[in-house]
């Protein structure tokens, strides 16, 4: 059926026609608050409304942050009316983002105090609430972590590398990499503050997808965001049971139908393997050629192959946020030293020339 997520009451006129067993979303945000609407009101396992706002909107998450002393990036709650006096608070150079929207549509990164006003603009085109979040650029790497909550208990599952493209004062993610070379005490760190959150807000059930900046110089951490389902592109549903073992889909859906549960990840210690996606975005204009795709599929370290979207004749957008990346390739290795070679022979097999304004351009990997 071809329903809006969002239209919660229409939903829940369906679910109760077609009597339906259990509810849940392992990936999106947007879906998250109407299945705690549809599980609440059909007596459902499924989580609170309130564990689902925390979840979702950026500014409730972050205030949660602040009463655990949890460390997050300094950080204002803005609008286009007290825009001005908010933003007297941070330091330069910030961070614009919308406070409930997903796969780094308006985010930018703010050098001066002029361009604030057109980033904020665009910001709030991404939100449904109409307000955003401006904080202070912090300086380090990405680490993402994922976990599972049950009865407001968390475990943690894996911990990746998160690598961007280099793109002027845009957040665009090309690689996630499990499991991640950090040390054991930042693990230990961000697991604290993963169980204390949890602890705090209780969701029933459900996968964790955090996302941390570390800076290895200073020891510092910071969290950024933490979503109630499981990361993205693939990465809940193929990166983690390739590297961990542990299938978090399945167990999601144990707790969906009410069956007993339990992450048991000690077991799968031997058989973890280095797994991640890769991306890769094109320069606007319009696909004039593909080489070596076949070239993929007969690479046995290639677990999956995600570009059915992209053709001769295929018309490139400017890129500007990542719903326009192309992939992502999915890699399965025993090293990450394995893994770096196997992206250099991806690299070197696939050419997509591209006819732009400035001539034939290929793809861009960095």
């Amino acid at each position: 059926m071809n329903l809006d997520i969002y239209d919660k009451e229409n939903l829940l006129v369906i679910a109760r026609e077609e009597k339906i067993d259990f509810v849940l979303s392992d990936q999106s945000d947007f879906a998250v608050f109407t299945v705690s609407y549809l599980a609440s009101n059909l007596q459902l396992p499924g989580n609170s409304l309130l564990a689902a706002e925390i979840y979702t909107n950026k500014i409730s998450f972050r205030k949660l942050c602040d009463e655990l002393s949890i460390p997050v990036p300094k950080f204002v709650e803005a609008t286009i009316e007290n825009l001005s006096n908010e933003l007297l608070r941070l330091k330069l150079p910030i961070v614009v983002k919308p406070s409930d929207s997903q796969g780094s549509r308006g985010i930018h990164k703010v050098l001066c105090l002029e361009d604030v006003e057109s980033k904020i603009n665009d910001a709030i085109k991404f939100s449904k609430n109409k307000k955003i979040i401006a904080e202070e650029y912090f300086e380090g790497r990405e680490v993402v972590c994922e976990g599972f909550v049950h009865n407001g208990s968390y475990e943690n599952i894996a911990f990746g590398d998160r690598k961007y493209f280099k793109l002027n004062n845009l957040f665009i993610p090309s690689q996630t990499i499990f499991p991640s070379t950090i040390s054991n005490s930042f693990k230990e760190e961000i697991i604290s503050y993963e169980k204390k959150i949890a602890k705090k807000v209780n969701p029933n059930f459900g996968i964790i997808h955090s996302e941390y900046l570390i800076n290895e110089n200073t020891s510092e951490v910071r969290i950024v965001e933490s979503a109630l389902r499981g990361g993205g592109v693939y990465i809940a549903s193929d990166i983690i049971p390739h590297s961990t073992g542990v299938d978090l889909s399945e167990v999601l859906l144990d707790s969906a139908l009410n069956y007993p549960v339990k992450v048991n990840i000690k077991r799968n210690l031997l058989s973890q393997k280095v797994c991640a996606y890769i991306c890769f975005y094109l320069p606007e204009g319009v696909v004039r050629q593909i080489y070596g795709l076949e070239l993929l599929f007969q690479m046995p370290e290639i677990i999956k192959v995600d570009l059915d979207n992209i053709k001769v004749g295929t018309k490139i957008p400017k890129f500007i946020h990542k719903g326009l990346r192309y992939g992502p390739l999915l890699v399965l290795a025993n090293s990450h030293e394995e893994l770096e070679n196997i992206f250099s022979r991806i690299r070197k097999s696939l050419s997509i020339e591209v006819e732009t304004m400035c001539g034939v351009e290929n793809i861009i990997w960095e």
